[in-house]
């Protein structure tokens, strides 16, 4: 019986290395950054706690003596150019992604609206706010690729092929500004 489940054990985990792809990532600094007198900001490719490439770090530097906001509301995954909602995020004050990160953060509060025939769920994050003379880091995960496996928990499913991006909305002196920043992933099955 210890013999039969153990080949079971590597006949599974043999299966899941064989099933794994690899990811080439195109990254073009024009596509994937923004820089002006006033902003920086950046994205970079961020991993699931399984390896998997599943969002982005999204940077931020305020090159202002006033604060500017990110609206989270009007922030996107962007998926070969078009919005796929909103995302999931975690702090990223470390860059080292050896270190344990806190949980996920889901959203400040929930809107509820009430149909005749549905329930409606909005969910809400207000505006973020970074400081003047300051970088602002997150981890950011597409809602849109987040499920619940119990008893698990949340789990990001990998960006698929193509070009993944956030469509970054900041609020500087009343004034929106709005900039897609891209990756393009390219999946690879290990030969």
């Amino acid at each position: 019986m210890k013999k039969l489940s153990g080949l079971l054990i590597a006949g599974v985990c043999l299966a899941l290395v064989a099933g794994c792809a690899q990811y080439r990532l195109d990254l073009n600094k024009e596509k994937s950054s923004l820089t002006s007198e006033t902003v920086a900001s950046s994205i970079a490719p961020a991993y699931n706690k399984f390896g998997r490439l599943a969002g982005f770090v999204l940077t931020v530097e305020n090159k202002t003596d006033k604060s500017i906001e990110l609206v989270w509301e009007k922030t996107f995954y962007q998926l070969g150019g078009q919005n796929k909602g909103n995302f999931l995020f975690a702090d990223a004050s470390s860059a080292d992604r050896n270190q344990p990160r806190p949980p996920d953060s889901i959203f400040a509060s929930v809107r509820i609206h009430i149909d005749d025939d549905s329930i409606h769920y909005t969910y809400y994050v207000p505006p973020e706010k970074i400081p003047a003379r300051s970088t602002w880091k997150k981890f950011v995960f597409p809602l849109e690729l987040v499920r619940s496996v119990p008893p698990l928990g949340l789990l990001n499913d990998p960006l698929p092929s193509g070009d993944n991006g956030v469509y970054l909305t900041l609020k500087i002196d009343d004034q929106e500004l709005n900039k897609t920043m891209v990756l393009k992933v390219n999946r690879v099955k290990r030969s």
